[in-house]
């Protein structure tokens, strides 16, 4: 018995290590997958999954896999040592001179089968891709965007957020106007619009005109549609405009982001959006009741506290959920968290939408009310990654991003 005993923890142990090899080989936080890569993993989850206690870990291995299939794809992947794709569009950004393309790369499944990503790329981020949408047959050779799917970690988080709407009643509330500041390929946009048939106002801010003009003809983003609204131009001069003109949103979803000067990073929210006076600008644009979701690209628990602090002042409520999913990973997409920040009803004894209780429940219903959300399997999610406000300021920011 304690030889079988020793064998099979010997097998656990080395599929463990096997998993943080593949781990190691990540390059600036995105995990570099590879064809060499790929029996190594599947090796090691067999190990891993013929000990006592597995089923529990088959069964998150299943999930993955079902929500990755292209992570083992011939090609290698998405990675620093692989060929970035076709180059579909290629122009000159609007406010710099860099190059806005979009690329498009096709992946092959473990069980052959083929597809594409259309990627969003800033020669300002070389290493990063902005956006990324799913590509299928449209009929014969024509690829069409799957506007059901989102790829990134931070978009299914923030798509979320319309459904956590407080108007007082039993159930949380989906949202009936959205506003997102920072277009980039249209990717979260167009799944609102696509999945949520209850909203019937969309405004999309984005600074720069080329990466609209990328997203509607790549990426089937449709601003002609009478309940979508687009501004191009700086996203804090939209949200004066708002302010002035005394209009708000149940949900307001900012997803913008800037370049740090390194070639695999990149910065979210931009500079201009820390601070007080835009922290008062972005609450002066959600609703009571309503939520603001903000996509955070930061490098450690410090700068995170740092972005929020001036939120907390207008936001009392505020969760947020750590990037440990691995379904895209083979995307080049920096870790992420998902920050959400509740405007309460005026006396409302609700219980906060920001306890981890609330949010299971809650993600359990966004799969209810959104039948493609299955996949996202928020309720996972919100059990791995939740954390709130609270949490940070009493662990005082001091952790680097994925810190325990």
């Amino acid at each position: 018995r304690r030889l079988k005993g020793f064998v099979e923890m010997s097998k656990l142990v080395a599929g463990v290590l096997s998993l943080a090899l593949v781990l190691l080989t990540s390059q600036g936080g995105v995990l570099a997958f590879s064809s060499n890569f790929a029996p190594m993993l599947r090796h090691s989850f067999s190990l891993a999954t013929s000990c006592p206690g597995a089923p529990t870990l088959r069964k998150q291995h299943t999930r993955t896999r079902k929500n990755s299939a292209s992570v083992f794809c011939q090609s290698g992947g998405i990675t620093s040592g692989t060929d970035a794709g076709k180059v579909l569009f290629s122009e000159k950004s609007s406010v710099s001179d860099t190059l806005v393309e979009v690329r498009e790369i096709t992946v092959t499944d473990p069980q052959g089968g083929q597809s594409a990503i259309r990627a969003l790329w800033f020669e300002s981020s070389p290493g990063v891709w902005q956006s990324a949408m799913k590509m299928i047959s449209g009929g014969g050779d024509e690829l069409v965007p799957d506007a059901s799917q989102l790829l990134f970690h931070s978009a299914r988080g923030l798509a979320l957020a319309p459904t956590l709407i407080d108007r007082g009643e039993e159930e949380l509330c989906v949202a009936k106007s959205a506003a997102v500041i920072g277009l980039g390929g249209g990717a979260l946009p167009s799944w609102l619009r696509s999945e949520l048939p209850s909203l019937e106002h969309l405004l999309v801010s984005e600074l720069d005109a080329t990466v609209c003009k990328a997203a509607e003809s790549h990426f089937g983003f449709d601003s002609s549609r009478p309940d979508v609204t687009v501004k191009i131009g700086d996203g804090i001069e939209c949200l004066r405009e708002l302010n002035k003109n005394g209009e708000t949103f149940d949900v307001l979803v900012l997803d913008a982001g800037e370049s740090t000067g390194e070639a695999s990073s990149a910065r979210a929210p931009p500079s201009v959006f820390w601070g007080e006076e835009s922290a008062a600008l972005l609450a002066s644009a959600v609703s009571a009741g309503g939520v603001l979701a903000v996509n955070c690209l930061v490098d450690s628990e410090a700068a995170l506290l740092s972005l929020l602090k001036p939120l907390h002042q207008h936001f009392p409520d505020i969760a947020y959920l750590d990037n440990t999913d691995i379904s895209h990973a083979w995307l080049r997409t920096p870790q992420t968290r998902v920050a959400l920040c509740f405007k309460p009803l005026p006396s409302s004894a609700a219980p906060s939408r920001a306890s981890r209780s609330v949010l299971l429940k809650a993600a359990l219903r966004f799969h209810d009310l959104v039948p493609s959300a299955e996949e996202m399997e928020m309720d996972q999610r919100v059990a791995k990654e939740w954390s709130d406000f609270e949490k940070l300021q009493w662990r005082g920011g001091g952790q680097k991003v994925g810190g325990k």
